[in-house]
């Protein structure tokens, strides 16, 4: 993408990048009518890898193209459009632009919320049956939707936003459900993208392994991706020829069990849910749908058992009237909302308003803790005991100026080594009795102890669980609180509690001003 939407970009260069891949033994590629400056050079990208096939002196027919279509770039911005009639303008002008008769991959590059995504189904599907593509594939979708795709044409691969950090695909269930049903998965920002850099550098996991590798940090990265299962394929995007060589190394890096168990510790997201294979070959074949090797099928696949402590929140327990969260979360992606061709003689759309609650006053400043407020000293994901506790400098001082003026401060943390057995409550507690101690401010903590995964609590965010437990013990106002966090999950959080977002080092980086 990059190579045709970053600002410095270069056309010669561009061409010399995919030279380079095609000379390292790369046979894949993905790429969108999308990826340009804007709707004015719609295709540039698939024009500049048509211009490299040609000028390539290998075999260009052994190089598999898969582009996308369904986005559009009115002034530069980014806008889905998924109607029928525009999917096939689009595959059209993407067949002309790379110069091919057929496209071996065409995906829907986003559901398009003005248009039912049955409609952008059949739309491929008819693409498909008239013989310009050879295979429909999805990106950016829930396992709802895949399944709803499913039901209308054979779905060849789901493309999603996967990496050791964002974990977003694994916790809604998308990545687990592909590898069940043999789907390939098309993981794109396997590195977190260009902003990410720093943090891939500074790990101290990947640093050790990389060191012993013979590698980068960013190697192993990639590397620990790609042994997830043979059905993950990172689809890293380079602009410089150094990075491709780089890339080319990371497919021939061989982890060892050692290696995998040290990536699981500091990286359990993924490793909780998800088991570490080896990774045979790089056979860039799509399985036919249905299809997948042993590992792939759900009766081999070990059994998990939930951890259920006392810190759940909002589960079912024994009331037969409660339902838990993927039963609500299937009837929110199969119910269908009325329309007026089924004979209704009316129909009142009620928009959601948050009603305020007269007995909710308080305010508070919530901080999600982990990375945040504290890290752990050994470089795992969060401290496994009180002598792990590393307590970020400075966020002390913001936070007790906080309660002096009257606020509650409260904090959240997601534990799944609890539920692993690496961990116990009592560790847990302990660890937050020294944050408490290092902050200088009486933080009050809950916490998420499930693992990864299809959710079986409400607790872990983004669901409000333990958000509704802060409000409902001290009759919290959402409109007057403050939530403080680092990732999309907890704006997405904020959102659904009705608390006022603020991105942690913003937040620490601008109180810390005023304080001067």
């Amino acid at each position: 993408m990059r190579l045709s939407t970053a600002p410095d970009r270069d056309d010669e260069r561009a061409v010399a990048v995919l030279h380079a891949a095609f000379d390292e033994g790369v046979r894949f590629l993905d790429t969108a009518d999308a990826y340009c400056v804007d709707a004015t050079e719609a295709g540039h990208n698939e024009g500049l890898i048509a211009r490299a096939l040609a000028t390539w002196s290998g075999d260009s027919s052994s190089v598999r193209v898969a582009t996308k279509g369904g986005v559009v770039r009115p002034d530069g911005r980014w806008q889905a459009d998924g109607r029928a009639r525009a999917l096939t303008s689009a595959c059209e002008a993407s067949l002309r632009a790379l110069g091919l008769n057929r496209i071996a991959l065409y995906q829907l590059h986003a559901p398009d919320p003005r248009v039912p995504l049955a409609t952008s189904v059949r739309a491929l599907h008819a693409l498909a049956r008239r013989g310009l593509i050879d295979a429909v594939g999805l990106c950016n979708v829930t396992v709802g939707q895949i399944e709803e795709a499913r039901r209308i044409t054979e779905i060849a691969s789901v493309q999603v936003e996967l990496s050791l950090w964002n974990d977003a695909s694994v916790l809604g269930g998308v990545v687990g459900y592909c590898l069940r049903h043999g789907l390939p998965l098309l993981a794109y920002r396997p590195l977190g993208g260009p902003e990410r850099r720093r943090r891939v550098e500074g790990d101290p996991v990947l640093a050790r392994l990389a060191a012993a590798h013979g590698a980068t940090a960013h190697e192993i990265a990639l590397a620990a991706l790609a042994d997830l299962s043979p059905l993950v394929w990172p689809i890293p995007g380079p602009t410089r020829v150094e990075t491709v060589q780089s890339i080319a190394r990371a497919a021939r890096i061989s982890l060892t069990d050692a290696d995998r168990a040290a990536l699981r510790a500091r990286f359990p997201t993924l490793g909780s849910d998800l088991e570490f294979q080896s990774r045979p070959g790089s056979d860039l074949e799509f399985p036919s749908p249905g299809r997948g090797d042993s590992r792939s099928d759900p009766r081999s696949a070990p059994s998990r058992t939930a951890a259920r402590g006392q810190r759940t929140a909002g589960t079912a327990g024994g009331d037969v009237s409660a339902f838990p969260p993927m039963v609500q979360f299937r009837y929110q992606r199969e119910l269908e909302p009325p329309d007026a061709s089924e004979g209704f003689s009316s129909i009142e759309i009620i928009t959601f308003e948050r009603k305020h609650d007269p007995l909710l006053v308080n305010r508070a400043v919530i901080v999600w803790c982990d990375g945040v407020l504290l890290r752990s000293r050994a470089g795992l994901r969060v401290p496994r005991n009180a002598d792990d506790v590393d307590v970020a400098i400075g966020r002390g001082a913001t936070l007790r100026r906080y309660a002096a003026e009257g606020w509650k401060v409260l904090g959240l943390s997601w534990i799944p080594e609890i539920a692993a057995g690496t961990m116990t409550m009592v560790d847990a507690d302990a660890v937050f009795a020294r944050l408490r101690e290092a902050l200088g401010v009486s933080v009050e903590v809950e916490y998420c102890p499930h693992p990864a995964g299809p959710p079986v609590c409400w607790c872990r965010k983004p669901l409000p669980g333990l958000g509704v437990v802060f409000q409902q013990r001290h009759r919290l106002d959402p409109a007057q609180c403050l939530y403080v966090g680092s990732s999309s999950q907890d704006a997405g959080f904020a959102r659904r509690m009705g608390f006022e977002y603020r991105e942690a080092g913003r937040f620490f980086a601008a109180a810390a001003a005023d304080a001067r």
